[in-house]
């Protein structure tokens, strides 16, 4: 819109209908130059007004004298721009939000100069506030329905691609269950089908780099939000490592912490990285490493719980010793109970020929019936899987070894072998000269069936108490005792000196008196509920607006949850490692693959992008310079 002639007409009398001026009468002249009242000069502002200052301007005839533009009128005018071209000034936001370039002119207060000057005094808000709003929205809801595609498949542990990223191949097939679903979906959502047809064609974000920075800014929402979860408190590394197909070193890093908001502890994946070699520095830098990327602080850590692999256990060139010369105090190492366990059966089991053999036995029964040939002729009773892991208690063990459980077991076994009849044996003497001493070695004497299996009843049982009371003597040291005085129902609960190994370690000290008025609080709620047992998780969870008075034995208390004790979080993660690395997806890379993981183990919050997260992850989405303007 030319606007000198506003600068030199004289306005007629304001009406009550219009607020407008006449143009100027010919007598007064025309502009110096004219254009097509549709088009406007290429010279113009694209961001912003060109005000162009010049020493001296274009003149043309108005009247009976010379005039031309003054840039003084660019003062309290940020709306004013003049093209060189056109020797004419133009309204910036007349020309950004009209419909044509017109060279209708008025008083500056007129609607039609008003419109769009209010929506050019809004260039300080997003993008969206100046771009078409409802192809925002369009834009919005079309990379909406990509991102619930890519969540349903990576929440699924399913495979996202495949040979075709285009809708116009679909029908040659190889298209992938990513491509499949978006078709599916266009096809449910009508509103979504006609929102495609106004997508660019460059910009219909299915290539499998969409994908992978996708499943990349989800896995690293995920991140920030166990690391917001930890916050300022105390947590265990829980670390332990296997090989994939590859023949690559995967690392499962755990953290196990207090959760402020759900009042109970937590055990998340942090992260799932690959290792390049498998001594102790190199995995100490990448766990260090990976804590710190994430924004954890490093002097948070409470626990380290691992294997008991010398890579890991030494006790001066392993992990464990390395992370605490590196943190620069002291970290207590826990030698995963789970692991122990597995090694006390396996080494009590072993000692005895007749038990190896009879498991033996078992295993090649199981593989036997398992085969193709067999299993389709075979419908008795299954075998169930024989594992190494064979889990018990200390305590369970202790109370069937006596003799009334080793009859009761008698006769049950002998009781579903009674119609099998048993082959007379040739009875053997025992040699006389033998009859006063111990005797280490077999004589041949054949012995009644029931003193045999006596005698391996108790030996099996005596291995496996001795070798539980040799790995887990630990747990007598002065930390396993201080866990133990915060149980409710420990004859130690709560005391003083019991408690203060495990508050040393975060240089924090427990208050005499709040534990005397904590005993007391508890053993009360312990006489109303004594039906229930009453454990550290359920008294912070039920109980913990009430501690908050007792900050030193809350603190305490979330201490213990937070005590690492075994690594068994790390083999789950490897479980859904091997579902997500299968046959046909070895040719991915291992940084997509860490993702992949993380995303497929920790589901619950992965299921968060659906809706409360949904815009968070398209604004870190849209942080690189994308075709689709989402904001």
């Amino acid at each position: 819109m030319d606007l000198r002639k506003w600068f030199t007409a004289t306005p007629t009398a304001k009406t009550s209908t219009s607020t407008a001026v006449t143009e100027p009468s010919a007598g007064r002249g025309a502009p110096a130059s004219s254009h097509d009242d549709d088009t406007c000069p290429d010279d113009l502002g694209e961001n912003g007004p060109m005000q162009v200052k010049l020493s001296t301007y274009p003149t043309c005839l108005f009247g009976t004298g010379k005039r031309s533009f003054l840039h003084s009128w660019f003062q309290k005018r940020d709306w004013l721009e003049y093209s060189v071209k056109a020797d004419a000034a133009f309204c910036y936001p007349c020309r950004k939000f009209s419909a044509r370039c017109t060279t209708q002119i008025g008083q500056p207060q007129s609607r039609i100069r008003l419109d769009p000057a209010f929506r050019y005094k809004d260039k300080g808000k997003e993008i969206s506030t100046l771009l078409h709003t409802e192809q925002i929205q369009r834009n919005r809801y079309y990379m909406s329905s990509l991102i619930d595609v890519v969540e349903f498949l990576v929440s699924n542990q399913l495979p996202l691609r495949g040979k075709i990223e285009a809708f116009d191949h679909l029908d040659e097939g190889g298209s992938g269950l990513f491509m499949s679903l978006v078709e599916f979906s266009i096809r449910k959502d009508p509103q979504l089908a006609q929102i495609v047809k106004t997508i660019p064609k460059n910009a219909i974000y299915t290539s499998h780099e969409i994908q992978n920075k996708l499943s990349a800014v989800m896995s690293s929402l995920v991140t920030d939000a166990i690391v917001k979860e930890i916050g300022d408190s105390w947590f265990t590394v829980k670390v332990d490592g296997t090989r994939d197909p590859t023949g690559m070193e995967n690392v499962s890093i755990v953290v196990r912490y207090f959760d402020e908001t759900t009042m109970d502890v937590t055990e998340r994946l942090l992260v799932m990285t690959t290792a390049n070699s498998g001594d102790a520095p190199t995995i100490t830098n990448i766990i260090l490493s990976e804590l710190t990327k994430a924004g954890l602080n490093t002097s948070k850590i409470l626990s380290q719980v691992y294997d008991g692999a010398a890579v890991m256990a030494g006790k001066c060139g392993g992990v464990q010793r390395l992370l605490q010369e590196k943190v620069g105090r002291e970290i207590p190492y826990v030698h995963c109970l789970n692991h122990q366990l597995h090694l006390v059966l396996v080494h009590a089991l072993s000692a005895e020929q007749a038990i190896q053999d009879f498991f033996r036995i078992c295993n090649a029964l199981y593989n036997f019936f398992r085969k193709p040939t067999v299993a389709l002729q075979y419908k008795g009773d299954r075998l169930k899987r024989l594992l190494d892991q064979r889990w018990t208690a200390a305590k369970c063990v202790r109370n069937i070894r006596s003799e009334d459980e080793f009859c009761i077991l008698w006769d049950t076994i002998t009781a579903s072998t009674t119609d099998t009849p048993v082959p007379a044996k040739w009875s053997r003497q025992v040699n006389k000269n033998l009859s006063e001493y111990v005797v280490e070695e077999t004589t041949g004497v054949n012995v009644s069936d029931k003193m045999e299996l006596r005698r391996l009843y108790f030996s099996a049982l005596d291995h496996i108490l001795g070798e539980m009371e040799a790995r887990f003597s630990e747990r007598n040291s002065k930390l396993a005792a201080a866990i133990a005085a915060l149980d409710p129902e420990n004859e130690t609960f709560l005391d003083v000196k019991s408690i203060e190994p495990i508050m040393n370690l975060t240089n924090s000290t427990i208050v005499e008196t709040e534990c005397i008025v904590a005993k007391q609080f508890i053993s009360r709620i312990k006489t109303e509920e004594s039906q229930q047992m009453m454990t550290i998780r359920r008294l912070l969870t039920e109980q913990h607006k009430v501690l908050e008075a007792m900050p030193s034995v809350l603190s305490a208390l979330k201490l213990a949850v937070t005590f690492g004790a075994s690594t068994a979080m790390c083999e789950n993660s490897f479980s859904v490692l091997k579902n997500v690395f299968t046959d046909n997806r070895r040719a991915m890379n291992h940084t997509r693959k860490a993702q992949l993981v993380h995303l497929a183990f920790e589901r619950d919050l992965t299921k968060k992008l659906r809706n409360e997260w949904k815009d968070l992850l398209m604004r870190k989405f849209n942080t690189s310079t994308r075709r689709l303007q989402l904001f």
